[in-house]
C-alpha cells in the first residue's frame, strides 16, 4: 500500500531531520514544501500496521509536531 504522510515541524527541525526521515524504512520520498504543511513523505507499507510502525518511526524524531497520514486509494502514472 501506498500513502503520503504530511508532516508539520517546529523550531528545532533541521535539514538532518530531512536526511533521517528519509533513512526511516518505508519512507520513499521527502519533499520539504512552502504553505500550511512543510513535508511531505511518500511511504509504502505491506499493512496498516507496518504504516502505523512508520508514523510512530516519524513521530519519534526531533521537530516534528504534527501528522496527517493519508492512504492512495488509487492513482494514475505515466
Amino acid at each position: 500500500m501506498e500513502a503520503f504522510i504530511l508532516v508539520k515541524v517546529g523550531p528545532e527541525y533541521k535539514r538532518e531531520t530531512a536526511k533521517a526521515l528519509l533513512k526511516v524504512e518505508g519512507v520513499k520520498e521527502v519533499c520539504e514544501l512552502t504553505g500550511d504543511i512543510d513535508v511531505l513523505l511518500r511511504v509504502e507499507a505491506f499493512d496498516m500496521e507496518e504504516l502505523s510502525k512508520i508514523v510512530f518511526k516519524v513521530r519519534e524524531l526531533g521537530g516534528i509536531q504534527e501528522t496527517d497520514t493519508r492512504m492512495v486509494l488509487s492513482a494514475l502514472r505515466r
